[in-house]
């Protein structure tokens, strides 16, 4: 089991970074965190031994050594002004060089001292300097849980993530719920954990001492396979934590990768500039979801907006700015129309696993005289098509700025195979894939009273669904959906009219969604006692969160920040964040908007995107 963690672990022993000849080993850190630490660099250098055949240090080939300049990996700490009188010479650490054989023999040290480290650890006190077997974590377990199901499985670290003075966690989470708590050997690779039934799925995460979140993984816990009196529990695979990325790729297949061609890219509403566009931005938490921007300089790219929820995996396609223009005025022939100016365009795609999918049909929801375009497979807009060809891509030009709900359905229109919210601008093009759900999932739905937490009945409407769910007196319920990819927007409308309705965008990857129902009167009473004129020409925003410090704020700069008001878990007005309540964002100008909520103790990002409309309520709940 020790090849489970043989690379990732060999990292931690890299410092902080010391502008001289050598590397101090003064703190540990992990690289997933720190784009352009020692530690980062091993980690790249580590990818590299795993992609050649490497050779003995002396007989590497200079074209597969780094051409950088080169630090020596170290296991102690030096201090290179002790017994010297040379000056320490200013240089910067840009790679590592080392052979998979001195990987090895620092590994080897290293991972008996973290077993010996951190015997001592409450969460770690059952590791021991020899692998923990399944009958000996069963014995442990029967001290503290008397019945359960037993669940076991390997437990592996990978993508550079590494523990050494870190927490580790195992538990069961359903509906956003924490249920019970496992065990993990990272020395056998192994974990072990009791639970009551199959609902839900397992969380693996390791966090440091400030609670920044270094590694994770979760999986469902269905189709286990029972061994005896234990059931096999799936691989838990640690990698890096939730990032936004775009994932971009040239339309066509022939010209030079986007890489290449100079195109700029930002995330948070183009209030952070990525370095390149194949970067990410790490350590957001798993449902979030951004604006993204793709702009070429040079303009023969055409920009892009796209909506990215974090661990979304799809694509950005990017299309030259010629062959749109041409595209464009195309469908205008083929439809005899004139599209003004001030209109913008929606290109997608339909994917099963990042693969194309045809014979499918695509609805602007609450919009289906919209005529749609399906690109053939010679790439030309065709109005007469039923569905999408083998490269399942739809165009819709002549749109109006604004949001705009697209679902996916069979031929037949009896089963929605997708959804995904488009935000149209008149300069630039909206992109966004949309992911098909061969199968069904299951979403838990909840709905009570915000301040009280009373169970109360509602309405609800689901992109693509023609029929509305209804949550009775409960409060709850479980609705089987098509959809897991992408972001999409809920209509919330409780039968008790004094509650407010509400707009919702929820992240596909979210099996489980709250809505707090909120009383008109509320509302209106706190606009009253901090004397904020509610505009109706504008929206209001409402954010809930359990997060014990945060800050929040809308991603627009224009935006004043005295229409801010924070409020308590009962509702009563807070000077600041509280824990529990939330924030009210009065007069909220029509348009895309991003809400961007700051964890303080471990500066982990969560944002919500919304299209604000006017005289509308949106409502967002920050897990």
């Amino acid at each position: 089991m020790l090849g489970l963690i043989l690379v990732p672990l060999s990292f931690l022993y890299s410092p902080r970074i010391e502008k001289s000849h050598v590397v101090y080993f003064t703190k540990t850190m992990t690289i997933s965190q720190e784009r352009n630490s020692p530690a980062y660099l091993a980690f790249k250098e580590t990818q590299r031994l795993n992609q050649v055949d490497i050779k003995p240090k002396d007989e590497v080939e200079p074209s597969i050594r780094s051409t950088h300049q080169t630090v020596s990996l170290s296991t102690e700490t030096i201090n290179p002004l002790v017994g010297s009188d040379q000056p320490v010479v200013q240089k910067s650490v840009e790679s590592m060089s080392f052979t998979r054989d001195e990987l090895q023999q620092v590994t080897d040290q290293k991972i008996q001292q973290l077993v010996m480290a951190q015997k001592n650890s409450t969460l770690l006190e059952t590791f021991n300097t020899q692998p923990m077997t399944f009958a000996q974590m069963d014995r442990k377990n029967t001290n503290n849980v008397q019945t359960g199901i037993v669940i076991q499985g390997s437990f592996e670290l990978r993508e550079g993530v590494g523990i050494l003075d870190h927490i580790v966690s195992l538990t069961r989470i359903s509906d956003g719920q924490t249920l019970e708590l496992g065990q993990v050997d990272l020395r056998a690779g192994l974990y072990q954990i009791v639970v009551n039934n199959f609902e839900g799925e397992l969380l693996a995460e390791i966090k440091d001492r400030n609670g920044a979140l270094i590694g994770e993984d979760r999986r469902e816990l269905v189709g286990l396979k029972q061994a005896g009196t234990i059931f096999q529990g799936p691989a838990l695979k640690l990698g890096k934590p939730s990032s936004f990325a775009f994932n971009p790729r040239s339309a066509d297949e022939n010209k030079k990768q986007d890489s290449d061609t100079g195109v700029l890219a930002s995330l948070f509403s183009g209030n952070y500039d990525l370095k390149n566009t194949k970067e990410d931005y790490p350590n957001v938490s798993r449902h979030s979801s951004t604006v993204g921007f793709l702009h070429d300089p040079k303009q023969k790219i055409i920009n892009t907006l796209t909506l990215r929820a974090a661990q979304d995996n799809t694509e950005t396609v990017l299309f030259s700015k010629l062959w749109v223009e041409g595209a464009i005025s195309y469908a205008a022939q083929k439809l005899q129309i004139q599209f003004s100016q001030d209109t913008g365009v929606i290109m997608g795609r339909v994917v099963d696993d990042g693969r194309p999918v045809e014979n499918v049909r695509v609805v602007i929801d609450d919009q289906p005289g919209i005529e749609v375009f399906y690109l053939d497979d010679f790439w030309i807009p065709q109005n007469d098509r039923q569905g999408t060809s083998k490269n399942g891509y739809f165009f819709i030009p002549g749109l109006t700025k604004g949001s705009y709900q697209i679902s996916t359905f069979e031929n037949s229109f009896n089963k929605n195979k997708g959804s995904q919210l488009f935000v149209v601008d008149v300069s630039a093009l909206s992109y966004q894939e949309i992911a098909y759900q061969k199968n069904p999932t299951t979403m838990a739905l909840y709905s009570y009273d915000a301040f009280n937490s009373q169970p109360m009945s509602t309405d609800l409407i689901l992109p693509g669904i023609e029929d509305i769910v209804s949550i009775d007196e409960d409060g709850q319920i479980k609705y089987r959906v098509n959809f897991k990819n992408g972001i999409q927007e809920l209509m919330n409308r409780p039968l008790n009219r004094e509650y407010v309705t509400y707009t919702s965008v929820r992240s596909g990857s979210e099996n489980f969604n709250y809505f707090p129902q909120i009383q008109e009167n509320w509302l209106k009473a706190i606009s009253e006692k901090v004397k904020i004129e509610v505009d109706l020409e504008k929206s209001i925003y409402i954010a809930f969160t359990a997060i014990p410090e945060f800050t929040i704020t809308l991603a627009d700069d224009t935006y004043d920040t005295r229409n801010i008001v924070y409020f308590t878990s009962t509702g009563e007005l807070s000077a600041g964040p509280s824990v529990g309540g939330g924030a009210i964002f009065f007069n909220v100008g029509e348009g895309l908007q991003e809400a961007v909520l700051n964890e303080n103790s471990s500066q982990r990002i969560h944002s919500k995107v919304f299209y604000a409309k006017s005289n509308r309520i949106f409502v967002s709940v920050f897990k």
